[in-house]
């Protein structure tokens, strides 16, 4: 499979930026929420893709349809095209959930992944330990959000990333992505159905 391809070029790579395999659990495939579509932003694929035809002069962010506020969750996103500014992928509550125009990360309240590799919370950029912790096309970034144990936790292509951010504070989280690029492109995916994918391969 094309897929099966991919993941083992790049098997090397991913794992200098983490040290354990990420392990799953069922959970439904996310969709964007309608409601925050603002601009030329475009969904395809039963609102599992977002794209963006034309550059936009500042960040628009887009939440997934609906709110986690108890227990855990897992998201997944293909990077289908990333652009040169570097998109933002993450999970947001609070204060955060309201920044359509702009880096929902810019909040406190807003926790986001570079496609550069860089973590952003709060107008704060954190890098994460060893190389090649950026994403690529075809790559995969896993987010699961356990507010009972109140952690956020980041993978690549199946593989943890040195990063976790302790003490979440409760709240009802969205999955969020701010875009800026002309023709970015990411697509919500099944994190148990790549996960399967990836361990063929590590």
């Amino acid at each position: 499979m094309k897929m099966d391809r991919i993941t083992s070029a790049k098997k090397n790579s991913t794992r200098e930026c983490g040290r354990t395999n990420f392990t799953t659990f069922s959970n439904p495939t996310d969709r964007f929420d309608t409601n925050g579509l603002v601009g030329d932003l475009k969904l395809t694929n039963e609102r599992r893709t977002v794209y963006l035809p034309e550059p936009a002069d500042n960040y628009v962010t887009l939440f997934r349809e609906t709110e986690i506020e108890v227990g855990k969750f897992e998201w997944s996103v293909r990077v289908d095209k990333a652009g040169d500014r570097q998109a933002v992928i993450g999970v947001a509550t609070g204060s955060a959930l309201a920044q359509i125009s702009g880096k929902f990360c810019d909040e406190t309240t807003g926790f986001g992944y570079g496609v550069n590799g860089l973590f952003r919370s709060g107008g704060k950029i954190t890098a994460g330990k060893g190389r090649d912790c950026s994403l690529s096309e075809e790559d995969i970034l896993f987010i699961r959000l356990d507010l009972k144990l109140k952690t956020l936790q980041f993978a690549k292509n199946g593989i943890l990333l040195d990063m976790v951010i302790p003490r979440v504070a409760p709240g009802k989280y969205r999955l969020a992505i701010a875009l800026v690029d002309e023709g970015e492109q990411y697509t919500i995916v099944n994190p148990t159905d790549y996960l399967a994918r990836f361990a063929k391969v590590q």
